[in-house]
């Protein structure tokens, strides 16, 4: 569970279900409505992050998820070892990744570039 995230209209928020699951769910700031729900993979690293019409999330299996912040759709998803929330700055995506270089655990920060859906990922 994590601190929700806010744009002016709605509200962004993660909770665990009586189904068992975990939930992202956009609800209306004025009267608390749903806007969407939608099933999640698990609790977050941190808050959702909102930029442009995207709802940005990383869960604590490392995987990156990009939804619709309209609708709720998944538009794409990545498993990155991701330890952090990701940072959107003109439409780049900043992330802290945990890897394995040799025997060492590795914590190190990467641009994570998607054109077509497709991932191009570079080591800072």
């Amino acid at each position: 569970m994590s601190q929700p995230a806010w744009d002016g209209e709605n509200v962004y928020i993660t909770y665990p279900a009586q189904d068992r699951y975990h939930h992202l769910a956009a609800l209306k700031l004025e009267n608390g409505e749903t806007v969407w729900d939608v099933q999640i993979a698990g609790d977050l690293t941190s808050a959702p992050v909102i930029y442009k019409n995207s709802v940005y999330i990383t869960t604590l299996d490392g995987t990156i998820y990009r939804y619709d912040k309209k609708s709720g759709k998944l538009i794409w998803s990545f498993k990155k070892n991701a330890t952090c929330a990701p940072y959107v700055y003109k439409d780049s995506i900043f992330i802290s990744l945990r890897e394995e270089k040799g025997k060492q655990p590795y914590e190190g920060i990467a641009t994570l570039e998607v054109i077509n859906g497709k991932q191009q990922q570079k080591e800072l």
